[in-house]
């Protein structure tokens, strides 16, 4: 077990929703479920302070992410008032990365430049595009659409239009994950919810074709690539192929999470998937425009473990999962089997729950891999 970096207080009194590291790891973006955001910065001392707290959303605030350093200091919040807002930090405090940032400014919010709200239903991932694309922004909803914007001008933030809108799942899509290989065509991994998940959606959105609820509800995992400006699916995940009676290998149950493996010389693409039936891992190669699963592989089934998130290293050869259990674990190919060589537990004093409220006290921990 590593030893702990250090421990975060975070928003008290209240639920943190999403956590994300911009892309050196300095800087840190957190959402909760009172429609704020705090950023901290990592100074030179090695501790980790709050540099902006600031009312993002009047609904609770599931998603922030960051672009691209090389667009500036933007984040995305989405929220359940539907709406996905671009930030921007306010350019009078910015600060170069080898020194330390501003101490804390309190209630300070950094410049709306964009508000989106396309979605009729609640947003349930946002997930920003390589950079080498530019400027994009993909939403996902519970009513099974997803949307991919774009700003074409990086100095006009302001400025966003769709790009694409589909249709993909009547049940709701539950995560993305941009493929980061610029040698293939541009491609989004879409994870989505079972039956089971459906939520009470607006009356207009009721109105479902039963054709389409029949071809596509049963395929929670899917690939949609970019082809003649146009978005159109590539590959449903499942293997042994469809014509096979058994699919060893396919989500039929809610998608929770997606991440595309870094390429780093591979010949081959790697994707990670999870849910309640454990942690898929699927290789991918794409060829003469068609999209072939060389193999898949399944680890942590079984038992009532529900996988929550994954995410890869820099290199793509250790996998990161966290689940219901308060569990981080961490997972390399070792002779062709992914095996767990590391574990982080949450200590039961972590947890402080108040009964009475029914409120948690919410706190987090960096630790050092």
């Amino acid at each position: 077990m590593q030893p702990l970096e250090n421990t975060i207080e975070s928003f008290p009194n209240t639920f943190v929703h999403d956590i994300t590291f911009d892309w050196y790891a300095k800087r840190l973006a957190v959402s909760s479920s009172d429609g704020k955001i705090k950023i901290y910065s990592k100074y030179a001392d090695g501790q980790w302070r709050p540099n902006y707290h600031f009312q993002a959303h009047d609904d609770i605030v599931n998603k922030v992410k960051w672009a691209h350093p090389d667009f500036g200091s933007i984040i995305a919040t989405s929220s359940y008032d539907k709406t996905v807002i671009i930030w921007e930090e306010p350019k009078t405090n910015t600060f170069a990365q080898y020194q330390d940032p501003p101490e804390l400014v309190e209630n300070k919010p950094w410049n709306i430049r964009a508000k989106l709200s396309d979605s009729k239903e609640l947003i349930e991932d946002i997930k920003f595009a390589p950079k080498y694309k530019g400027l994009l922004l993909a939403t996902a909803s519970s009513d099974g659409i997803f949307r991919i914007y774009e700003a074409p001008d990086i100095m006009n933030l302001g400025s966003w239009h769709i790009v694409s809108t589909n249709k993909v799942n009547s049940n709701g899509i539950s995560a993305l994950s941009w493929s980061q290989n610029n040698l293939n065509p541009l491609m989004l991994a879409i994870g989505c919810k079972d039956d089971s998940q459906t939520k009470k959606i607006s009356t207009s959105s009721k109105i479902m074709d039963e054709k389409f609820k029949s071809l596509h509800d049963d395929n929670l995992l899917m690939i949609y690539n970019e082809h003649k400006e146009e978005w159109k699916l590539l590959k449903y995940m499942t293997f042994p192929h469809l014509s096979e009676k058994t699919l060893d290998y396919q989500h039929k149950q809610t998608v929770n999470d997606l991440a595309w493996g870094p390429v780093m010389g591979r010949s081959f693409d790697i994707l990670a998937s999870c849910g309640k039936e454990g942690i898929f891992i699927w290789y991918l190669k794409y060829e003469n425009g068609v999209m072939n699963i060389i193999k898949a592989g399944k680890i942590m089934e079984g038992g009532d473990i529900v996988v929550w998130r994954v995410s890869w290293n820099m290199m793509g050869t250790v996998l990161a999962s966290s689940d219901n259990k308060r569990v981080i674990k961490f997972w390399k190919n070792l002779s062709d089997r992914w095996e767990c060589v590391n574990t982080i537990k949450e200590e039961d004093e972590e947890e402080e729950v108040k009964k009475d409220s029914g409120v948690q006290d919410m706190k987090f921990l960096i630790r050092k891999i």
